[in-house]
């Protein structure tokens, strides 16, 4: 979302991007690594040139969630660059920061303060996760959602509708994309599905993203082996481009039952939203506010049964997938293209600046 506000032309605003190259894979999210110590420091430096060779007055910066590891990285750059401007804005990405602060060792309390209280600006993807801000003392806040660009524009939505209901016969698609953890509600996605194939339900679950770790990924893999389902869970991978589109477009159904730490919005729910597709996600943070209830089906975090009982009504009904799918399409063009995007965030930083 940052690189496509980046990409972005606006009259009132000049960006000056020095990129936060701490990760290079999946599994180095919120993880150690004495690299990552050689990165912080030239991050520093960078900041500290580009402010002087831009003349910027805003210091833009996405906080890190409850995560010890990315909090720390924040204390030291926060507190070796947030002085040298005039205002600070932090778009909140990731969700529950301030629920870090009760564990942080007492020596770092002062310096969390010291890095995140009183931003002049607070930006968050959904009110549900814009506690921060009064935590925080921020001087002032704004919700600006996330937004795509219309992919499924490229191909003839209306015609991939009918095509979906004419194939009664084939088997309902089942699409979960993002971080394949336990945090993402995977494990319960799969023992629902495990309640389906006991109940004779005949799916095909495909499920996109890299695994976090390589522990997870063995425990998948023995639970999948011990409820017999190899033959209908795939996982292509991170998939991109041309390929995600195909998988988007012939999904039947999009599954996102997550309850993950940082969860504030979930940018895979509007491209289901692009693509036409029914919903079945969880009441956690700012999920039911991105889905509604028109188009989603909403049910509790780690309720494999619910989550069953919802995705065999989806799968046994095309015309009910239809409608609901078509709602969310709607919703998607009103709420979350990137013009709209775009436009909220230039709207908001243009005023504080």
């Amino acid at each position: 979302m940052i690189q496509e506000f980046l990409r972005g032309s606006y009259e009132g605003l000049r960006l000056e991007h020095v990129p936060l190259r701490f990760s290079r894979s999946t599994a180095e999210i919120g993880a150690f690594d004495l690299r990552k110590i050689w990165v912080l420091a030239r991050t520093v430096a960078d900041v500290v040139r580009a402010r002087f060779r831009s003349g910027a007055t805003v210091l833009y910066y996405p906080p890190a969630g409850p995560n010890l590891v990315p909090v720390l990285r924040d204390l030291v750059l926060l507190s070796a660059t947030r002085w040298l401007f005039k205002k600070t804005a932090f778009h909140f990405h990731a969700a529950g920061l301030a629920s870090i602060y009760p564990r942080l060792p007492w020596p770092l309390k002062p310096l969390f303060w010291f890095a995140y209280s009183k931003p002049d600006l607070a930006i968050f993807t959904t009110a549900a996760t814009a506690t921060e801000a009064t935590v925080l003392q921020a001087g002032a806040r704004c919700v600006v959602p996330c937004g795509i660009h219309d992919e499924a524009a490229q191909c003839d939505v209306a015609q991939c509708d009918v095509e979906k209901v004419q194939s009664n016969g084939a088997f309902p698609t089942i699409l979960f994309a993002g971080i394949l953890c336990e945090g993402k509600g995977l494990i319960t996605l799969l023992e629902a599905c495990d309640l389906l194939h006991r109940a004779g339900m005949k799916f095909r679950l495909v499920c996109i993203g890299a695994f976090e770790s390589a522990e997870f990924r063995k425990r998948t893999e023995e639970f999948i082996r011990s409820a017999d389902l190899q033959s209908s869970v795939e996982f292509p991978g991170v998939v991109v481009g041309s390929d995600k589109i195909q998988l988007f477009r012939t999904a039947d159904v999009f599954c996102f039952p997550s309850h993950y730490a940082s969860e504030s919005f979930g940018v895979v729910l509007i491209e289901a939203m692009c693509f036409s597709l029914p919903i079945v996600a969880t009441r956690w943070r700012g999920i039911p506010e991105v889905t509604g209830e028109e188009g989603t089906f909403l049910v509790e975090v780690r309720d494999a049964c619910a989550l069953a009982t919802r995705l065999n009504e989806l799968m046994r009904s095309p015309e009910l997938r239809l409608a609901m799918g078509q709602r969310n399409r709607q919703r998607y063009l009103d709420r979350f293209t990137m013009q709209t995007y775009r436009t909220g965030m230039s709207n908001a930083l243009e005023k504080l600046a």
